[in-house]
């Protein structure tokens, strides 16, 4: 729609269309600062857990895993597919 928009904007407002443009640009950098999910670093069952609400496994995240909060056994390395 923008692409077929934009050449028609031009000719009615001229250069308030880059102004507009802008303008989103700017509102659409707010919102990725202020609600983009950070997933770097994290497991993908942690990810579920951050968008779903609840965590689909018994895996142990791995943050607690690597400060010694969890023990990870032989059963959790088979549930993760490791041998």
């Amino acid at each position: 729609m923008v692409t077929m928009a934009f050449p028609i904007a031009l000719d009615k407002i001229g250069w308030k269309t880059y102004m507009i443009n802008g303008a989103w640009d700017v509102l659409q950098i707010a919102m990725i600062a202020i609600w983009w999910v950070e997933t770097k670093g994290r497991t993908m069952e942690e990810i579920d857990e951050i968008f779903d609400g609840e965590k689909h496994s018994t895996v142990p995240n791995l943050h607690e895993v690597e400060l010694g909060k969890v023990e990870v056994d032989a059963q959790v390395l088979r549930e993760f597919g490791r041998p």
